[in-house]
């Protein structure tokens, strides 16, 4: 492989591969890039067996082939090297020649046939905006499990179905679900590791128009110039419209950055794990209280949109706080039957994001 291309393109798409690169490993292979010289394309690829970042970008090929080189080595080489035209070329032994004006170096690499590829077959299930989906999973991923799961509540559920996209994310204690219209050309549904979705924060820019296939195996982002491919979780998301509530009896409407900052005033006095803040309702006004002995005390009256049956119930602050800054909408609505039964937060006006929540035991 013999390949000329601009340095500063070179450095910045190997900078988006950067995160995808297993740092610690006991398979060195995936601690290096892919890169592949075709026609007038360069392409780079790397990969942890569960995420998948291909680049491409524009180049002289004088001769076409595939090296493999080691990813951070040749990142922090590529920033070390002044502005200009960056010469790649293969030499025998898996080593790549390395030249740029009067610097020249080379590097070891390994054989580029080891390298781990992910297969891509079929058409489209539908095209949707980047940002669109960042939305989605800033709604979604913070309520996903950071622990490992037979359940799979580490991952994230993400299915079509009619004209909808829908992403699911649960922890045992709380829910949240989001969905979007979108042009569904086929229904499917499989869970994802969070750290792959966020990686389309990263990797794509925000209006990126994307195209994307679903496989039992693997979902696939098509970008314009970068394709992300995760590794779908083996085993079922758990049957999470069983717990969806419904039948409440009693409504709360109420400005979301007024409930915010209640929250986080109640939060501080809140034993964390233990005690959490408890709301007490009733028609036209919320109470709420938060502390004791040890961590200080805490109470607030305000007047509310409530509708219902006096009601006094205890949550954990951080679940609403997390769930309300994931909200855009200037009121909210809380749905509540009882003090052991789940609640559901929404936005006013809105069925296109729901948020279940279980309440704590009250520790007076």
């Amino acid at each position: 492989m013999k390949v000329n291309i601009n340095k500063e393109q070179l450095q910045k798409a190997l900078g988006k591969l950067q995160g995808v690169v297993e740092k610690r490993t006991f398979y060195p292979i995936l601690s290096h890039f892919l890169l592949n010289a075709e026609g007038e394309v360069l392409s780079l690829e790397a990969t942890d067996l569960q995420v998948s970042l291909k680049e491409q970008l524009e180049a002289l090929v004088i001769e076409r082939g595939s090296i493999c080189l080691p990813a951070r080595k040749l990142y922090e080489i590529l920033r070390a090297l002044p502005i200009g035209t960056l010469e790649l070329s293969q030499t025998p032994n898996f080593w790549t020649s390395i030249s740029i004006g009067n610097v020249c170096m080379s590097l070891p690499g390994l054989d580029p046939r080891d390298f781990p590829r992910f297969t891509s077959d079929g058409e489209p299930f539908f095209l949707v905006d980047s940002s669109l989906l960042k939305k989605m999973m800033k709604k979604v991923a913070f309520c996903s499990s950071n622990q490992e799961s037979s359940m799979n509540l580490h991952g994230i559920l993400f299915e079509t179905e009619g004209d909808k996209l829908r992403m699911v994310a649960t922890d045992g204690h709380r829910l949240a679900l989001c969905e979007q219209e979108v042009e569904v050309l086929k229904e499917a549904s499989v869970v994802l590791p969070k750290k792959g979705l966020q990686e389309i924060r990263r990797v794509f820019q925000e209006e990126e128009r994307l195209s994307v296939k679903i496989q039992q195996s693997a979902v696939e982002f098509q970008g314009r110039s970068s394709c992300l491919s995760i590794r779908a979780l083996e085993g079922r998301f758990p049957e999470y419209r069983y717990v969806l509530p419904k039948g409440f009896e009693n409504h709360l409407v109420i400005q979301r950055e007024i409930f915010l900052q209640v929250l986080k005033r109640g939060e501080v006095f809140a034993a964390e794990g233990v005690q959490g803040v408890k709301f007490s309702f009733e028609e036209g006004r919320m109470h709420v209280k938060a502390g004791g002995p040890e961590t200080g005390e805490f109470s607030e009256s305000l007047e509310v949109r409530y509708e219902g049956r006096p009601l006094s119930v205890t949550f954990n602050p951080r679940y609403l706080i997390e769930a309300l800054n994931a909200m855009e909408g200037e009121f909210v609505r809380f749905e509540l039957r009882d003090a052991e039964s789940a609640g559901l937060l929404k936005e006013e006006g809105s069925e296109n994001y729901l948020y279940v929540v279980m309440p704590m035991k009250s520790i007076e």
